[in-house]
């Protein structure tokens, strides 16, 4: 990839733009590491694609829960 592609996808990425038909996807994914007791994962998340249904499934060793609201805070 050309230093001008390169600008031109980061430019494109910045702004939010869609991608155009088979146009390949090179976005970035954040890394975080979660800790509980001596067990240490690695999650990488993809927070670029937000239009995007949040996942039915969890990542293996992990479990989904609803998001607490006003209501079910004590």
């Amino acid at each position: 990839m050309s230093e001008e592609q390169e600008r031109e996808l980061l430019d494109a990425m910045l702004r939010g733009l869609p991608l155009k038909a088979g146009q390949p996807d090179f976005h970035i994914v954040d890394l975080y590491q979660a800790t509980c007791g001596q067990v240490q994962r690695q999650l990488y998340l993809d927070m670029y694609h937000c239009d995007n249904p949040a996942p039915a499934q969890a990542p293996a060793g992990f479990s989904l829960r609803a998001k607490p609201t006003a209501s079910t805070t004590p």
